[in-house]
């Protein structure tokens, strides 16, 4: 069943929007080829921080 909550002008929600789906898809895509510099970063600290952890056990 469709949300009751429409807007006064009936038009969809903007989550819905094509723009804003395309911009969705271009983030998604860009975070997977590794050229959004907070996803990398967040990835690089994981990584040490998994190094650290492997290097205390051994």
């Amino acid at each position: 069943m469709r949300p009751t909550a429409t807007p006064a002008n009936n038009q969809p929600s903007f989550a819905h929007s094509k723009k804003f789906q395309t911009q969705k898809k271009e983030f998604v895509f860009r975070e997977q080829i590794g050229l959004n510099k907070r996803a990398k970063h967040i990835y690089k600290l994981d990584e040490a921080r998994k190094e650290k952890l492997f290097t205390k056990e051994a």
